[in-house]
């Protein structure tokens, strides 16, 4: 009952902080692994109370992709759906992708939402690689402070290659496959 209560009816946004703090700082990684620990009981339960909530986390972080330019994840969208939270880390792609991920791997996506989420991942992708494999503000101004992929860093390369690797299998393009073996 207290993770029902924590996505808001209206945007199907996770709520991640309510006591203090900004609202909207976190609800594309929160929210992503939400909606990967949904997907996983549902393929255990089939549940469909929770494969109702999932699609309503689903919607909040496919609204989180379509705020800006096309690639770019918002961090979160007030309930108004008119602002969004920008400065987009590595946590909240990883987070995002994983969510779509465990959806689409689940069994639970429709053919209309594995097709939107291969589009989205598409799109995500094309972005990071045009941009230099980093995380660029909604503008493109400059690279969000921890947005840094591409290089070896601790806790980044790794994520790039997943990022890429399962955006190879989610997306069905092959012209991933080159790309992951190029940046491993």
């Amino acid at each position: 009952e207290i993770a029902t209560r924590m996505v808001r009816k209206s945007t199907g946004i996770l709520v991640t902080r309510t006591a203090h703090g900004d609202p909207l700082e976190d609800t594309s990684l929160y929210g992503g692994f939400y909606l990967g620990a949904l997907s996983l009981a549902w393929g255990e339960t089939r549940d469909p109370e929770t494969a109702a909530l999932a699609r309503r986390v689903l919607a909040g972080l496919l609204l989180n992709a379509s705020m800006g330019k096309p690639g770019f994840v918002a961090r979160g969208v007030a309930e108004d759906r008119t602002i969004f939270r920008g400065e987009p880390s590595a946590d909240q792609y990883t987070g995002f992708l994983y969510g779509l991920w465990e959806f689409q791997r689940s069994g639970l996506a429709t053919a209309a939402e594995t097709r939107q989420i291969g589009e989205v991942w598409q799109a995500v992708l094309k972005r990071l690689q045009r941009d230099g494999w980093q995380i660029l503000t909604n503008d493109r101004a400059k690279v969000t402070r921890y947005g840094k992929l591409a290089g070896i860093r601790p806790t980044r390369s790794e994520r790039l290659l997943s990022f890429v690797l399962s955006g190879a299998v989610v997306t069905g393009e092959r012209s991933w496959w080159p790309e992951y073996e190029r940046l491993r």
